[in-house]
């Protein structure tokens, strides 16, 4: 096998190495975001002590959010956007809730089941 060959193999296998890191990483990422909130949801963490893992505004009420059915990106951003931290939308009232834009009655009751 000449040199150059043998340089495209080497390419090839550092590129799979390298991929199947990043899925590694993205499972331990999941895992830990996964036992984060079933702590969270049991109370066994406090609400700021769950964002306080997370980085980015209100990256906690996100997190949260992808639990609930039919909240997808822009709908979670939006109510992101309207609460100051996970507490303040844990502390919210149903009509709050329905007034954030893509949240309707069977949404906000979702989420308030859901951080309660």
């Amino acid at each position: 096998m000449g040199f150059l060959s043998n340089i495209r193999k080497m390419k090839r296998t550092a590129d799979k190495v390298s991929r199947t890191a990043k899925k590694i990483d993205r499972s331990a990422q999941d895992h830990r975001k996964k036992t984060l909130k079933a702590k969270f949801y049991q109370g066994q963490i406090s609400a700021s002590e769950f964002e306080s893992e997370f980085s980015g505004q209100n990256a906690g009420i996100k997190v949260i959010l992808e639990d609930v059915n039919g909240v997808g990106e822009s709908t979670s951003q939006a109510i992101a956007q309207e609460y100051e931290n996970l507490a303040d939308l844990e502390g919210t009232d149903r009509e709050r809730l329905e007034s954030v834009r893509g949240v309707g009655p069977s949404t906000a009751d979702a989420v308030l089941d859901l951080i309660r």
